[in-house]
C-alpha cells in the first residue's frame, strides 16, 4: 500500500524520531515527504553504532549517551534506507516524492 505524504502543522523542518531498544527500532518503518521537505532526523540507541542514510550518505554516531540528528533537505525523489551501519539494521525506509 502507498503511504500519504507526510505532514507537518510544526513551523521548522519535519521532525522524525527513531529510538533503538535492545536492537529493536521504534518508530515508523517508512516515512513519506514531498520534495523540497527540511528534514531533522534523530536517532537514540542503547548501544553505539553509526547511522548511514544511503544515497545522500551522511553518516553520524550514535551512543547510549548522544543521540545522532542529521538535518537536510531532502531534495532528490526515490527511498532511501536509513541504517545503523555496524549492525546492519534498518531503522526506517525514506521515501521522498
Amino acid at each position: 500500500p502507498s503511504a500519504a505524504p507526510a505532514t507537518s502543522t510544526e513551523p521548522g523542518p519535519f521532525k522524525i524520531k527513531v529510538d533503538v531498544v535492545d536492537g529493536v527500532p521504534e518508530g515508523d518503518g517508512r516515512v513519506v515527504v514531498e520534495r523540497g521537505t527540511e528534514i531533522e532526523l534523530t536517532v537514540t540507541a542503547d548501544t553505539s553504532d553509526e547511522v548511514h542514510m544511503h544515497f545522500y550518505d551522511f553518516k553520524v554516531d550514535v551512543t547510549p549517551t548522544d543521540a545522532a540528528i542529521i538535518r537536510f533537505v531532502a531534495d532528490v525523489p526515490g527511498i532511501y534506507e536509513i541504517e545503523m551501519e555496524n549492525s546492519h539494521l534498518i531503522l526506517l525506509e525514506l521515501e521522498v516524492r
